[in-house]
């Protein structure tokens, strides 16, 4: 996978089967569509693991992104409900008005679904997305993932841990970058909560995406930036990954991306 410039702040430029819908704004697009099938599958699991497509009025060879919304891994939705605070259907308007595809799926949340099953959805998405996009005029080489909040946390899930995507059918290196927004890299502390820990403990095992940072690590943006020149409000140093690079090289590829605690999710959440 050839290296990004790719940032988080380029999406937030864009916001400060079925045969699709055209919409008044001239925007094409599919709802509730079935991203998983089977007969093992639960009730639950049919009701969540739906998506929509946002698809460009016009034009072929576009790029695609697939957006989780955020909610702690136990609440959230990919339409508008309020307690979406980044507004995804907001997002995924703006972005496909300005020439891209946008696959915003629900996956299964926790209590009702526990540690590895929102990831597993997330990669069953991705695998969805690459194979169904191509034929509305998406460029299969050029699919993005990324997410706010738990989102985040899901898309660094799965360009971390690699066998998620495998296990899905979906290879690695055919992922164009992830743009995680204010995604946990420790264990999530909802993950926490379901093994009866504190919320305020941290570990970094398998559920941690910082626990499989490599040499061969994705492309992956720059964390937002604070309003002091990559400083918070407090005045303290945010972390960029190509920061965490040069750290993970002078500790031989074993460590990797530490942001500042206090770089905090709001500023993310309010930009867009």
């Amino acid at each position: 996978m050839s290296p990004l410039r790719f940032t988080a702040a380029w999406l937030l430029l864009f916001v400060c089967g079925s045969s699709p819908a055209q919409e008044a704004d001239g925007l094409r697009v599919l709802s509730d569509l079935a991203y998983k099938s089977g007969d093992t599958l639960t009730d639950y699991e049919r009701k969540r693991c739906k998506l929509d497509v946002y698809l460009p009025p016009t034009g072929k060879g576009f790029a695609t992104l697939v957006w989780f919304h955020g909610g702690g891994l136990k609440n959230g939705d990919k339409g508008d409900t309020q307690d979406d605070s980044v507004k995804t259907v907001k997002i995924a308007r703006s972005l496909a008005a300005n020439g891209l595809a946008v696959v915003a799926p629900n996956y299964r949340l926790s209590p009702h679904a526990k540690y590895p099953a929102y990831i597993q959805d997330a990669a069953a998405a991705v695998a969805w997305a690459q194979k169904n996009l191509p034929p509305h005029g998406a460029d299969p080489t050029k699919l993005f993932v990324g997410g706010h909040s738990a989102g985040g946390y899901l898309a660094l899930m799965l360009g971390m841990d690699a066998h998620f995507l495998a296990d899905a059918g979906v290879k690695l290196d055919r992922i164009a970058g992830f743009i995680p927004v204010s995604g946990q890299t420790m264990t999530h502390y909802t993950i926490r909560e379901e093994r009866g820990l504190a919320k305020n403990s941290v570990i970094a095992d398998e559920a941690a995406p910082v626990h499989f940072i490599r040499k061969e690590t994705p492309p992956l943006p720059r964390p937002l930036r604070g309003p002091r020149h990559g400083r918070t409000r407090r005045g303290k140093p945010v972390l960029r990954c190509s920061d965490a690079r040069r750290g993970q090289q002078r500790r031989g590829g074993q460590d990797g991306c530490r942001p500042h605690p206090r770089h905090h999710r709001e500023q993310a959440g309010g930009s867009l």
